[in-house]
């Protein structure tokens, strides 16, 4: 063979060369931009989840709000009703009601009614 033979040789191999590498490239470029394409959906995917998630924080701060407010209320209310049991009861006391007829419409125990009607005129 020849220096000419050779040098064709090597010059098919270096545009073989050549025309892969450009195919390859190609294939990597489209690979790399369906891949940047992927990732913006992940990320617009991930702004819209985070807003989300940013939502449901401030309802269920909000809830946690209301739910102290009415636990707040029902212990008021829990206060004021075992107030008022003792309000009606000293009227039952100062009627002359026996301490089984208060028992029975009041939500005192047995004892209370007892102290109440000792510390009443009635116990004297």
């Amino acid at each position: 063979m020849t220096d000419t033979h050779l040098m064709i040789i090597l010059l098919a191999v270096l545009l073989l060369t050549a025309i892969i590498a450009a195919y390859l490239l190609g294939r990597y470029r489209k690979r790399m931009d369906l891949m940047a394409s992927e990732l913006d959906e992940l990320k617009r995917n991930l702004n819209i989840f985070n807003d989300g998630a940013q939502g449901i924080g401030r309802r269920l701060v909000e809830a946690e709000k209301q739910l102290k407010m009415v636990a707040s209320d029902q212990a008021q209310l829990k206060q004021q009703g075992g107030t008022q049991s003792y309000t009606d009861a000293a009227n039952m006391v100062a009627q002359g009601l026996t301490v089984d007829e208060i028992v029975d419409r009041c939500d005192l125990s047995r004892a209370e009614v007892e102290l109440m009607i000792l510390l009443s005129d009635r116990g004297n």
